[in-house]
């Protein structure tokens, strides 16, 4: 569940939310997860987890924005709360799936940033992440550029390794 708040709450930032509400509600749906998940059925779907879970996110969404516009009514409350109800569920499968990958690939590499050491990790993450020549890099890091490729490739095997398991932690 700890991997799932930060990811609902920055998909509620993205849908209008303030910060507060997007933590309120993040909050709400882990809530509600946690009150329902026996009644959840597994199927063999790739991903019908993470359908549930948006689907509960909107349905939480929406109740929190109708509940705050009865002390606070405005034109943004009433799109935010249209907008949410006519999502397709494909849509939020496309939409929860590359927020997900995004936040593993983001959780793995803070955890695997702190197995390495420092100018493992920027050869890395220049030549990767911010597609720098690996050249440059070996210049400014006083690196050989066959040493860049080497940490390159380690730390992917790390990451690798990193967003399986935590993969596993989600599905």
């Amino acid at each position: 569940m700890t991997l799932y708040q930060p990811l609902l709450q920055s998909w509620f930032k993205r849908k209008g939310l303030n910060d507060a509400d997007s933590q309120d509600c993040a909050q709400r749906v882990l809530l509600r997860l946690l009150r329902s998940i026996s009644t959840y059925q597994v199927t063999d779907e790739k991903g019908s987890f993470r359908k549930w879970l948006y689907r509960v996110a909107i349905h939480e969404a929406i109740s929190f924005v109708r509940s705050e516009a009865k002390h606070r009514t405005t034109l943004h409350d009433s799109l935010l709360i249209s907008t949410l109800s006519t999502e397709s569920d494909a849509s939020l499968s496309q939409e929860l799936s590359s927020d997900l990958q995004r936040h593993l690939f983001l959780v793995a590499a803070n955890r695997v940033e702190q197995q390495v050491s420092s100018k493992h990790w920027q050869a890395f993450w220049r030549t990767y992440v911010q597609n720098e020549s690996a050249v440059a890099v070996a210049n400014e890091l006083g690196m050989k550029v066959g040493a860049i490729y080497v940490a390159k490739g380690r730390i992917l095997k790390l990451l690798q390794r990193e967003i399986q398991d935590l993969r596993g932690e989600v599905e």
